[in-house]
């Protein structure tokens, strides 16, 4: 139960004389969020004072997660993954483990085992061991966990090594395939300029600012001055040029309507003075047609 009869203890001297004149319902409400401000508060202390405990952990042993190569919150997640398959039931994932381990700690599994490890002679093979009594002797239970470690040792190098290589396949493929999808967009002749503009290019694809070659290159041909103004001068002849064929068919469909809206009947033809013989005949045509 929140108490409402004492002003909170943030507020000034003056406004706590006027909290007894508050409605208790908006006293109430002002002591819970009061309440929630300091549990709020409190919760990121708490983070605060684990963050800090976190990064001092991670200061400390900075070398250590530096050689890792990953994140020190992501070496800190590995480390716990780690720990819960050790703890856990599963004897392959332990040994997984435990091999992936020893191969990025350049420790041979041979030495848990008790085999001598001596320096290589000169035809390059093991030396044998001074004296049988140079040997350890281990449980034999300890023998038997970890033989399947030591026989596959090899194994594992030898797959981690396949690994490699593929990975080194696929990245020369696809370098390949990018090489040649450049080579066969450089020849279109669409992308005339592309000598030009690479390097404008290369820096849109690296940014994100392209997604595609044909995207950087069209990006690229518009931001250098020179190119933008062959471009446009193109476009500006092209529209030109299709101005000047929409007149002229303009003019040709203007005359062809003036030539087919005459009223079908021939021209008169022009004549010269006729003779008086030529006007007597004319006139007699003319009464006779109205006989």
């Amino acid at each position: 139960m929140l108490n409402t009869q004492l002003a909170p203890q943030g507020w000034t001297p003056a406004g706590k004389a006027l909290w007894s004149q508050l409605p208790e319902a908006a006293r109430a409400e002002v002591v819970r969020r009061e309440y929630e401000q300091h549990q709020l508060a409190t919760r990121v202390d708490e983070e605060r004072q684990v963050a800090r405990q976190f990064n001092e952990i991670a200061t400390q042993n900075r070398e250590i997660i530096e050689r890792s190569g990953v994140h020190p919150l992501r070496f800190i997640s590995d480390v716990f993954q780690s720990m819960r398959t050790l703890q856990g039931s599963d004897p392959n994932a332990k040994m997984a483990l435990l091999r992936d381990l020893a191969m990025r700690g350049g420790v041979d599994l041979r030495m848990l085992a008790g085999v001598p490890m001596s320096p290589p002679n000169a035809t390059g093979a093991p030396n044998a061991p001074a004296s049988p009594g140079a040997q350890r002797t281990l449980p034999p239970e300890l023998i038997q966990l970890l033989q399947p470690l030591v026989a596959s040792s090899r194994e594992w190098s030898e797959f981690k090594q396949r690994q490699q290589a593929e990975a080194q396949a696929r990245e020369q493929q696809e370098q390949q395939q990018v090489y040649d999808e450049i080579v066969a967009f450089r020849s279109k002749p669409e992308a005339r300029f592309f000598d030009a503009v690479k390097d404008h290019m290369v820096a849109l694809l690296q940014s994100g600012a392209a997604t595609s070659l044909e995207e950087a290159y069209d990006a690229a041909v518009w931001a250098r001055p020179d190119t933008r103004a062959v471009l446009e001068g193109e476009r500006r002849q092209a529209a030109e040029a299709q101005e000047r064929k929409r007149l002229a068919t303009e003019r040709a469909r203007q005359r062809g309507g003036q030539v087919r809206g005459g009223s079908g009947a021939a021209a008169p033809v022009a004549q010269g003075p006729r003779s008086i013989r030529d006007e007597l005949k004319a006139g007699f045509e003319e009464v006779r047609s109205r006989v």
